[in-house]
């Protein structure tokens, strides 16, 4: 919004922070933490953009937070909603339900257009007790292991969310999607952001089920 405010604090890691503040970050705390630092807003809406920790120099550690502040005549954040418009028309063959395929395959939902997923491994869920097989036993299953399967090579790892990319927009919408399919909120703002490997399996259960609800479909093997 071209009215909006962004606002950068510097607190020390001593400051005494909301409890929670470490998992998810909602309007109140971050009203409390601007109140902390002299900052007093009391109307419109607020967004916490990023939060790094300052390890540089000899004094005490430093949070670092940018917060976006938009005026209440505004209306709220937009956030990423899914289409919830089945798809239609002639099916589109997507190769691979890796990272590249499955949001592919949302894109092309969200349009209003039906593909179907097509891969060499499994659906995440069977692909754990290959990957149990594989560590305990030595079985190798060639069609269901690290690299093939529901969410491709990364799927298993801690879902880092590191990019060079310099397009923060593009980044944002991205982080979006995966908050809103199950990642944890701080990935939004967390200057090293990681999903978590607890969490990425169900993660892309549900996003499976999403694009299943409007009309995609898989094959898997």
């Amino acid at each position: 919004m071209s009215d909006s405010q962004i606002i950068e604090l510097r607190l020390p890691i001593s400051t005494v922070l909301p409890p929670g503040w470490a998992d998810c970050v909602d309007q109140e705390m971050l009203r409390e933490i601007l109140n902390q630092a002299g900052k007093h807003i009391d109307n419109g809406a607020l967004r916490l953009l990023k939060r790094s920790l300052d390890l540089r120099g000899r004094g005490e550690p430093k949070w670092q937070l940018r917060i976006e502040h938009q005026p209440k005549s505004q209306g709220p954040f937009e956030s990423w909603q899914p289409n919830t418009a089945e798809a239609q028309g002639d099916p589109i063959i997507i190769v691979g339900a890796g990272p590249a395929g499955t949001f592919a395959a949302l894109q092309l939902v969200q349009h209003g257009l039906s593909p179907i997923i097509v891969d060499r491994g499994e659906p995440v869920q069977p692909r754990r007790k290959a990957l149990a097989d594989l560590s305990a036993r030595g079985r190798l299953h060639t069609n269901s292991n690290y690299c093939f399967g529901e969410g491709g090579a990364g799927t298993f790892s801690d879902g880092k969310l590191y990019t060079r990319v310099k397009d923060k927009k593009g980044v944002r919408h991205l982080l979006e999607i995966l908050e809103y399919f199950g990642a944890p909120q701080r990935i939004l703002y967390d200057a090293r952001p990681h999903i978590g490997s607890n969490k990425l399996p169900p993660l892309l259960t549900r996003l499976r089920e999403h694009l299943e609800s409007r009309g995609a479909r898989y094959r898997w093997q």
